[in-house]
């Protein structure tokens, strides 16, 4: 029996095609329930979150929705009135969001306290080179049913350096990728929300040294 051999040129365009998708072929053939992620700067696909219509929001998550609706409108109230928009504007462009995304954002941090939050079980925060990414190690002293979790990182002067969304490594720990490395260098604040899998909310704050 002769066994041919692929060619190192054939393995190569095969690899090409598969680094390469075609979004349009990609719908035809798997449907459109699907959304594209960034993680480390590189995009991934993965299946929507599916939920099920049968279920009934918990009072926390209804609180959270009914708050936002408040800072919708809110936020429309601004757009249309030429005097507080522009008192917006300025706030907008250096912080590099609309007018309108950041009056909901302004309203749902001072009502904040409309929506009670929990004390999340912090076991520490460390830091952690893996490859050429830096991590921030989020662990937890008991296991928490969480479905999200967004962590902040803050100079100590209380100064915003970033932001983003944490993914879980174990049932005691997350993984959040720094982007902003030299924060590494100093102390620096990391402040931790996440919400539970019934819509309850969490919080905890980490000054690391």
């Amino acid at each position: 029996m002769v066994i041919i051999m692929p060619s190192r040129d054939n393995l190569k365009e095969k690899r090409d095609k598969r680094q390469k998708i075609d979004l349009r072929e990609w719908v035809n053939l798997r449907g459109s329930d699907f959304v594209v992620k960034y993680r480390g700067g590189k995009p991934y696909i993965s299946r929507k979150p599916r939920r099920n219509p049968n279920r009934r929001k918990s009072p926390g998550e209804q609180k959270q929705v009914d708050l936002f609706k408040l800072a919708v409108r809110y936020a429309r109230e601004i757009i249309t009135d030429p005097v507080k928009k522009a008192e917006y504007e300025g706030k907008a462009l250096k912080q590099g969001k609309t007018v309108y995304n950041l009056a909901i954002s302004d309203y749902l941090n001072r009502h904040t306290e409309l929506v009670p939050r929990k004390k999340l079980p912090l076991k520490n925060v460390e830091t952690e080179r893996e490859g050429q990414y830096l991590f921030l190690k989020i662990n937890l002293d008991e296991p928490v049913a969480l479905k999200a979790m967004e962590v902040s990182i803050l100079e100590l002067g209380s100064k915003p350096v970033e932001k983003g969304k944490a993914e879980q490594a174990t049932v005691t720990s997350w993984w959040y990728i720094v982007k902003n490395e030299s924060i590494a260098a100093l102390p620096f604040r990391v402040i931790i929300e996440a919400e539970g899998q019934e819509g309850e909310l969490y919080t905890a704050q980490w000054v690391t040294v």
